[in-house]
């Protein structure tokens, strides 16, 4: 459990799970990888939101590590990859920003228990201790049985809160121009719960980008929209902000954060009155150094000023 200090809010000692997102570990030399996690624990990082994606060996290196340098996961199992999907699964094609994926529609959940089950035990074998395990990313725009039941059995995870797919809101239009389809969050979430969401389930993950153009009054609006399924004072599950960040187009260094920082604080102030609801019970910021580099926190060879906010430096 990491203890979220939001200075600007007034907060102190506001238990919930905070970190940042780096989820392009596996892609990463054996020696980029111990740097960024270097970076991150020396800037004060607790917890890191991190793909389980192919090279899967890779993968759970960089896992194993995270857990070895005391930082915490919160780990998204990636279910549209062939490999965990279904034998012989085809990829719908991709288009523009839309990646190319196997439909959830093919998932076959005992080839996913097979294929999942191997690589659970070796994490296990390695005594990694997970804090979620969050199961695909954003399937609203573009398994959870199984994972429970391993979770359930397992030696050292059974304290691993399980999370359904972060669902991202966006405006429709945006989602068509860009050629994908898009279905609202609540709406995902209403037809989820419907079919028994909640016996599996320990929180709902979201994700939202805090738009530098629109008010104060819209923005809490549409923070308000997103949360709208996340349960009040402890009845029923908190959400999870999986993915949240804001924006920063100016590439030059040193890095101008002067307008990204307020922003920073009026969410870190938002979230903490959430996190007192028992509304939220995650925040992880999106991203720590990958592409796009906009939303990074570490840049120009250091740590950014909105990125000393996030991490009381």
């Amino acid at each position: 459990m990491i203890v979220m200090q939001v200075s600007a809010s007034g907060a102190q000692g506001l238990d919930v799970h905070r970190g940042v997102n780096e989820t392009h570990l596996t892609w990463k030399t054996s020696d980029e990888r111990e740097n960024i996690i270097e970076d991150m624990r020396q800037a004060g990082v607790g917890s890191v939101r991190v793909s389980l994606s192919p090279p899967y060996d890779k993968s759970i290196d960089s896992i194993d590590l995270l857990a070895r340098k005391n930082l915490s996961v919160l780990l998204v199992v990636e279910i549209v990859w062939p490999q965990l999907a279904a034998q012989n699964a085809t990829r719908r094609p991709g288009r523009g920003p839309i990646w190319s994926v196997v439909p959830l529609s093919q998932l076959d959940p005992a080839f996913f228990r097979e294929q999942f089950g191997a690589l659970w035990r070796e994490i296990e074998k390695r005594h990694v201790q997970l804090d979620a395990i969050e199961l695909g990313n954003e399937i609203n725009w573009a398994a959870l049985v199984v994972v429970k039941q391993l979770r359930d059995e397992s030696a050292y995870n059974r304290g691993a809160k399980i999370i359904p797919a972060g669902l991202t809101a966006m405006p429709a239009t945006f989602a068509a121009n860009v050629g994908a389809e898009y279905v609202d969050t609540n709406e995902t979430l209403d037809i989820l719960k419907a079919d028994g969401l909640d016996a599996l389930v320990d929180g709902y993950g979201v994700h939202i980008y805090p738009n530098p153009n629109q008010t104060q009054t819209e923005r809490a609006r549409e923070f308000e929209t997103v949360l709208r399924s996340c349960a009040a004072g402890g009845h029923g599950h908190p959400c999870w902000l999986t993915e949240w960040g804001v924006r920063q187009p100016n590439l030059a260094c040193p890095s101008d954060e002067s307008k990204r920082v307020p922003l920073i604080r009026e969410t870190l102030e938002r979230i903490a009155a959430n996190v007192r609801q028992k509304r939220i019970g995650g925040s992880y910021y999106y991203d720590w150094d990958d592409q796009p580099i906009e939303y990074a926190v570490w840049r120009c060879g250091g740590l950014t000023e909105d990125g000393k906010v996030l991490f009381g430096r």
